[in-house]
């Protein structure tokens, strides 16, 4: 009788300390939506990115085509706030906070609206489009990044990404897209790489 109590209490020990330990560091995962505010049409290729907490910071998504993204693989060992940032050439951003549990994967129960920038209440002038500028655009005045699908390239060898797509669009001063009939011709360069080379 006392081997079958003394067999059980240090089962029940190990299992006690194998459920703290599994409990204590679990991968979570984010799964959530962006769409318009103003008529809920899924928005693709919003950058989507994790501003907090710290060692996730600036790891990002890009919405597909039904506005949707999952981060994956987040692990944290407590209950923990991820503040998320949702963006978009044409809208204002949006953050939200999401908490996560350890082991719990999290859908955002409701999908994250971004308001077109320029739609503030006007009073009711003849300008029917959403823009505050109309017409077609005229000469280049920026260059706005509208997305980047990672956050880090890796060097040769390393056996991760070595290369990389950004996306950029030329706008006007009055932020509109430059089209084929004024188009411009932009030239990048890179200044200085790793250790300064």
């Amino acid at each position: 009788k006392k081997y079958h109590l003394l067999s059980l209490s240090i089962l029940l020990s190990f299992l006690f300390v194998y459920t703290g330990c599994e409990s204590t560091s679990k991968d979570v995962s984010i799964t959530g939506q962006v769409v318009n505010n103003t008529n809920g049409d899924a928005i693709e290729e919003a950058v989507v990115v994790i501003l907090e907490p710290a060692v996730y910071a600036n790891e990002s998504k890009l919405t597909d085509e039904n506005g949707s993204f999952t981060f994956s693989g987040l692990t944290i060992t407590e209950a923990t706030d991820f503040v998320i940032e949702a963006r978009k050439t044409g809208f204002d951003r949006v953050t939200v906070t999401v908490p996560g549990t350890p082991g719990q994967d999290v859908t955002i129960d409701s999908p994250i609206s971004l308001i077109p920038e320029n739609t503030g209440g006007g009073d009711g002038g003849g300008d029917t489009g959403g823009d505050q500028v109309s017409g077609p655009s005229s000469g280049p005045a920026q260059i706005i990044l509208t997305s980047i699908p990672k956050q880090a390239i890796n060097i040769a060898e390393t056996g991760d990404e070595i290369s990389g797509t950004f996306t950029f669009q030329v706008q006007d001063s009055a932020g509109r897209p430059l089209t084929l009939s004024n188009q411009a011709t932009v030239n990048f360069q890179i200044l200085s790489g790793p250790g300064g080379g």
